[in-house]
């Protein structure tokens, strides 16, 4: 049971990292990095907790947003004729 609360409590810290994203500039590594812990976590929480509906919501809302991210960036790249990071 506890490796189970410290894996929840390290998905919600890089859940709540997707959603700020979007305001902070880092670097393509960093980001890179976020988004390979979350969905490492994911796959664990999905091997772990099948029945614990709470985290797959959260996270399929965190990867809208990043969708929704990304498409803001290939936008602002396109507008630009640059790379942003």
């Amino acid at each position: 049971m506890f490796k189970l609360s410290l894996l929840k409590k390290t998905f919600i810290i890089f859940s709540i990292s997707f959603s700020t994203l979007k305001n902070l500039n880092i670097s393509k590594i960093l980001f890179n990095l976020i988004i390979f812990l979350n969905i490492t976590s994911f796959y664990i929480f999905l091997t772990l907790s099948k029945k614990n509906l709470y985290f797959f919501r959260i996270f399929f809302y965190n990867s809208r947003n990043l969708l929704v991210f990304l498409n803001k960036l290939d936008d602002r790249q396109k507008n630009s004729g640059g790379l942003l990071f």
